[in-house]
Order: C-alpha cells, then sequence, then structure tokens
C-alpha cells in the first residue's frame, strides 16, 4: 500500500511518473453526487483538493477558491512553487465540462473558467481552461472595432468560451477581446430592445449599440433580429492583445493552403498567449 505525505508541499514525482484518477469514475462521481453537496462550495474545494494532491502525491495545493453566486466566473487553484500546473491541465479540460454540467442540472452557473497557477506566479497567472473562439471575420472585426460586439444570427451556437477571435484574409487579428456578456436573440430597433425580457444593464448596453450602429451600419443591422455577444473594447485590459498577427499555415492534404476556419474553431488562449506565428502551433 502508498503511503503519501500530505504534509510534504513540492511532489518529488516527474510528470512521467504521475497517476491519474480513472476519468470515466471521476465523472460517475460527480454525476451522482448528491446534490446538497454540488451546491456547497466547501465540497467542491475539498474535492478538488483531494483529486489534485493524489496526482501530485503530495499537498501540492496551497488555497482553492470555488466561486459563489457572487463570483462564480473564475475558480482558482493555488500550488504551492514547484509543481507545475500544466502537468494536471488535461485532467481539469476533461472534467469540467461535467462540472458545469453538474452544477447547472442543480441550478448554479459556472465556473467559466479555472486558473491553475503557482504561488509565486499568482500576479501573472493564466488560466489554463479558458477557450477562445475564431471566426472568419471578413465584416465581423470591423465591427468590433467599431462597436465592440459579435453579431450573427440568432440561434447560432457557439460552445462556453471566455474569449473571441477574429480570421480573416489568411490570419488572425492580434485582437482577443473576452466575452462580456450576450443576447440570444433581439430586434434591433428601440422597440425590440424595450420590449425584451431583459435586465436592464443589457438593454442599456443594447441601447447603447443602437446609438452606435446608427453613426456606422456597414452590414445592416439595424432593423433586423441578431443574436449579440458582447465584449471587451479593443483598448480594455479584458482583452489580449497579441505582439503580432497570427498567419495561417493550414494546408489540404493535397499541400494547398486552406482557410485556417470557415465557420468557428477553438483554441486554447494560452496558446494564443504565446503569441504564435504561424497557426500550426496552435
Amino acid at each position: 500500500t502508498e503511503t503519501i505525505d500530505f504534509s510534504k508541499k513540492i511532489t518529488d514525482l516527474g510528470e512521467s511518473e504521475l497517476k491519474f484518477p480513472d476519468i470515466e469514475k471521476t465523472i460517475d462521481e460527480l454525476i451522482y453526487g448528491k446534490s446538497y453537496h454540488i451546491k456547497d462550495s466547501k465540497w467542491w474545494e475539498k474535492y478538488l483538493k483531494r483529486k489534485i494532491n493524489f496526482i501530485y502525491r503530495c499537498g501540492a495545493i496551497k488555497s482553492a477558491f470555488i466561486g459563489d453566486e457572487n463570483n462564480f466566473h473564475n475558480w482558482e487553484i493555488e500550488l504551492h512553487d514547484g509543481n507545475n500546473p500544466e502537468w494536471i491541465m488535461h485532467f481539469i479540460e476533461k472534467i469540467k465540462p461535467y462540472i458545469q454540467a453538474i452544477r447547472k442540472s442543480n441550478g448554479l452557473l459556472g465556473p467559466d473558467g479555472i486558473d491553475i497557477f503557482e504561488s509565486s506566479d499568482r500576479e501573472q497567472k493564466i488560466s489554463y481552461l479558458q477557450d477562445a473562439v475564431i471566426v472568419p471575420a471578413k465584416l465581423a472585426l470591423d465591427e468590433y472595432l467599431e462597436h465592440s460586439v459579435y453579431m450573427c444570427q440568432p440561434g447560432r451556437s457557439f460552445r462556453p468560451v471566455d474569449y473571441f477571435g477574429f480570421y480573416f484574409d489568411g490570419k488572425i487579428s492580434r485582437y482577443i477581446p473576452k466575452v462580456v456578456g450576450k443576447v440570444e436573440d433581439v430586434e434591433l430597433t428601440l422597440e425590440g430592445v424595450e420590449n425584451a425580457n431583459l435586465s436592464k444593464n443589457t438593454k442599456r448596453k443594447l441601447l447603447s449599440l443602437l446609438k452606435s450602429l446608427e453613426k456606422s451600419d456597414s452590414v445592416g443591422r439595424l432593423g433586423y433580429r441578431n443574436k449579440v455577444i458582447f465584449l471587451a473594447s479593443p483598448d480594455s485590459k479584458d482583452t489580449i492583445k497579441l505582439k503580432n498577427e497570427i498567419i495561417n499555415d493550414k494546408k489540404s492534404k493535397l499541400g494547398k493552403t486552406t482557410a485556417f476556419t470557415q465557420n468557428q474553431r477553438y483554441v486554447m488562449v494560452r496558446k494564443l498567449m504565446k503569441n504564435p506565428r504561424k497557426t500550426s502551433e496552435l
């Protein structure tokens, strides 16, 4: 029987020596968990600590923050220095959708992201699990730069993401803005906004968008129903600004250059933040 000293704060293991929990059993634990546990943030904190400390075979976690109803967007896992957070990234990636699903089925929101970082990196922490969607942007990039939104037909489906990126003319734009809100279906008229069953804050944003569109509406959005995704402005601290555009070098089986995306494509934010020069690095 293996003995684990959880008073030890730094793992002695190399990455290849880590033992990960069985994914199917872990998912079953979540799916069949008791609802009063699922609704308890302390239970989630203990659950993740237990799973992750067992992976590192030590007391690797220094602290864990599980969001409550006032801050459900991002959870934080702070590791003691010397425990590489990238080693557990793929495990968290696999169980995150099930965490979201079981919480949603119990009337809870989040997490949108799970931040994993060493203690010394707290100020420069990266959300390893935040996804970005890259969309074709022949017109959408200009709309974003002018109005800080992404608009499309109502009902268009996206998986939950934290960031948006724009692909046009063979490259991904430097601007990767954070998603700050959305409206699934609204008529972009004064009457349509006022009659919509939306919060006052969302209506305020939409009314501001109407004013902006009245000045510049190259696509012809006014008067029509749209899905509206609100994005951080180009100059916002919540917009990632890459050092360079990312050149598409995707090839077909015949060796010809082909579009990076023709509908939408998902990438990891941590890869974008490394400022790759080519899409093959994503």
